[in-house]
């Protein structure tokens, strides 16, 4: 039924209120979309349109995300790479450093009879020895290495003073003034403990 039969049928026969009824029914079939009112319409279209940003940016960090994984996981292969590369070295390091320190500590094994003993034994204790079902760790023996090269380089290891008394080392390179060895113990025992 129109508007006009409507208007007939009760007896209405004004033209102009029909024609702003027209309008106000139209107006408002047009604000409706499947029966949806047109503002809530409105809503539901905002929500997915932002719903559709959200997604793109998310999918935009996802790419990037992959893209930092990729980064990552290229450089922990280098990493690994080098790592390999300085355990090798490490190891060889390790290994001319444990077979200079196997050379060296036959030093301390003299028999007490033997006149450099007391001197021997007086620093014996500050060095690190393997028992007898262990090895040394890397930084024991360069401890060791490094603590006799101070002994050794104020010729605390030499039997023949004699070179000494003129303030060289046992290398020939001038040195502090001192006369003996022994004097230097202090001078060590405050490098170890720094």
């Amino acid at each position: 039924m129109t508007v006009k039969e409507l208007f007939t049928k009760h007896g209405i026969d004004n033209a102009e209120l029909q024609a702003e009824v027209e309008v106000l029914l139209t107006t408002a079939e047009s604000k409706k979309t499947d029966g949806i009112p047109l503002g809530r319409f409105n809503v539901k279209v905002k929500e997915c349109n932002d719903l559709r940003a959200d997604k793109v940016e998310l999918e935009q960090t996802i790419t990037d995300q992959k893209t930092n994984i990729e980064t990552l996981e290229t450089n922990n292969k280098e990493l690994k790479k080098v790592q390999k590369e300085f355990d090798i070295y490490k190891k060889g390091e390790a290994t001319k450093f444990a077979e200079k320190w196997n050379g060296r500590k036959a030093v301390f094994d003299i028999e007490d009879t033997d006149p450099e003993y007391e001197k021997v034994n007086k620093i014996k204790h500050k060095f690190h020895f393997a028992e007898e079902d262990k090895e040394l760790t890397a930084e024991q023996v360069i401890a060791n290495n490094t603590l006799y090269d101070t002994y050794d380089e104020i010729g605390y290891f030499k039997k023949d003073k004699s070179d000494l008394e003129d303030g060289k080392s046992a290398k020939g390179e001038p040195k502090d003034k001192f006369k003996d060895p022994l004097d230097q113990l202090d001078k060590i025992d405050k490098i170890e403990e720094s």
